[in-house]
């Protein structure tokens, strides 16, 4: 069974950031339905730490993830030219 703690709202308000970050990103990007999108993203992250009972795990994923399409970002945007 699932404890809930204190950590329970951090980590949702750690969710809700990331579903936000998710939104805003679907939206620049021109997606068809960003807010499926961010509540998928927070439902899932949701879901995912109960599934695994491991808090830490699922924030690392997500941290690697995000690290990997930012640095995708950067490598396909052109260079400014002065």
């Amino acid at each position: 069974m699932v404890a809930i703690g204190i950590g329970t709202p951090i980590y949702a308000g750690i969710q809700a950031v990331l579903s936000g970050y998710v939104y805003r990103e679907a939206e620049r990007h021109d997606r068809r339905s960003p807010s499926i999108l961010a509540i998928a993203t927070f439902v899932f992250g949701i879901v995912a730490a109960v599934a695994m009972g491991e808090i830490l795990l699922v924030l690392v994923v997500q941290a690697i993830i995000l690290v990997l399409y930012l640095a995708v970002q950067s490598r396909s945007r052109p260079a400014v030219e002065p």
